[in-house]
């Protein structure tokens, strides 16, 4: 019976409380955290969880490099955000490296991306050559009964994603802006399709790392960081009710892709540090999911046990030892610092149509609101300062 067993959390400091173990760290050594479940008989089993303290005088007077692969979590830019004030006033120097920006910060985050759209050829963008013209991300153009949504701009051409309609533009042709800060229409005098990965070598057919470094005027070597935070879009198919995806060959592909993108790093240079980020879980409330993806199909339940936990256990058996510690490969456990029911967006609404008293409603289980952010900001901030 479960009510003859009990659980424990033991570290000669800290608060146990009822849903969680609270420490405020000072500079101090590594130290050893106990978590038992127990019962009349004893201990039943016992979990004994190393705590890393990234001391406030580590990296005095160093300046690393920081560049985080992610989704629309990384795009966010708000966990960036935080990581940059912390720095800017740290005794350790960050520069945050990408080809993109958010809220000030540089970071290589798309929204709805996988492991897959990193690792291979990815997503198709069409290039579009031009002689003139003022254009800006996001911009949206339409051509041939298709709408495309600027992703990069350079000198005589941009690139853009399809987003709306099947048709493909014609050879030359004029684009016309539907929405956007760019000019009204512009005449474009070919396009070709690419890669829409920054990361692909298109002669080589392969993820090169050391290509998109130079490609983008950007450096990195030893002892700075790489952080992959990914997982969310890729396991979504896990979460549908009937007829959901398969999670196991799910997993073995993005441990694939995640295997080629760290491989890729490494052939650049074998001791830059990279953070591997345990998939950031759902808000506690299926409410969320129901509320964010407007739909009846999708199961927290399935999308969490079915998907999500096989998935954090393949990471922390493959990451989780010496050996992977040794090669500079580190995986970040997300799962356990972000507050899932408190630290993600809510709004108040009538209980139902019958009962007008209003409660709070979980209403997005993919994005954290500001607290879950800084939540996650903290842990890699930690990652950092440690292993400077």
């Amino acid at each position: 019976e479960l009510s003859k067993f009990y659980g424990s959390v033991f570290g000669y400091r800290g608060k146990f409380l009822e849903k969680q173990w609270r420490y405020t760290a000072v500079d101090e050594d590594p130290f050893v955290v106990y978590f038992k479940a127990e019962n009349q008989d004893g201990v039943l089993m016992q979990q004994d969880v190393v705590m890393n303290i990234g001391k406030s005088t580590n990296g005095a007077g160093e300046t690393v490099n920081y560049l985080e692969l992610g989704d629309s979590t990384t795009n966010a830019g708000v966990g960036l955000y935080e990581m940059k004030n912390f720095f800017d006033n740290d005794v350790m120097d960050v520069t945050f490296l990408g080809t993109r920006e958010t809220l000030g910060v540089k970071h290589e985050g798309r929204g709805g991306w996988k492991f897959l759209d990193y690792a291979t050829a990815g997503r198709q963008f069409f290039k579009f050559n031009y002689v003139t013209a003022n254009v800006s991300k996001d911009d949206v153009y339409s051509v041939n009964g298709s709408e495309y949504t600027v992703r990069e701009v350079n000198t005589g051409y941009f690139s853009a994603e399809k987003t709306s309609g099947t048709n493909n533009p014609n050879s030359t042709g004029t684009l016309i802006k539907v929405a956007g800060s760019g000019t009204t229409s512009i005449n474009y005098t070919s396009f070709e399709l690419i890669s829409g990965n920054p990361f692909w070598n298109s002669t080589t057919q392969s993820f090169d790392f050391t290509k998109y470094l130079n490609d983008t005027s950007q450096s990195m070597g030893a002892g700075d960081f790489f952080v992959i935070n990914l997982g969310i879009n890729d396991l979504f198919g896990v979460a549908v009710q009937n007829g959901g995806a398969n999670a196991e060959p799910l997993i073995s592909s993005m441990i694939s892709s995640l295997e080629i993108i760290i491989s890729g790093v490494k052939a650049h240079d074998l001791n830059i540090n990279i953070g591997i980020c345990t998939t950031i879980p759902p808000a506690i409330s299926q409410d969320a999911t129901g509320l964010l993806l407007n739909s009846s199909t999708y199961s927290l339940e399935r999308y969490v046990k079915n998907g999500l936990v096989n998935w954090w256990q393949q990471l922390i058996q493959l990451y989780d030892n010496n050996e992977s510690r040794q090669n500079k490969i580190y995986l970040l456990p997300t799962h356990v610092c972000i507050d899932r029911v408190n630290n993600f967006p809510t709004h108040q609404a009538n209980i139902d149509d019958d009962n007008t008293r209003q409660r709070d409603w979980q209403d997005n289980d993919v994005h954290p609101n500001e607290s879950g952010y800084k939540q996650l900001a903290e842990q890699r901030i930690g990652f950092l300062k440690f292993y400077s």
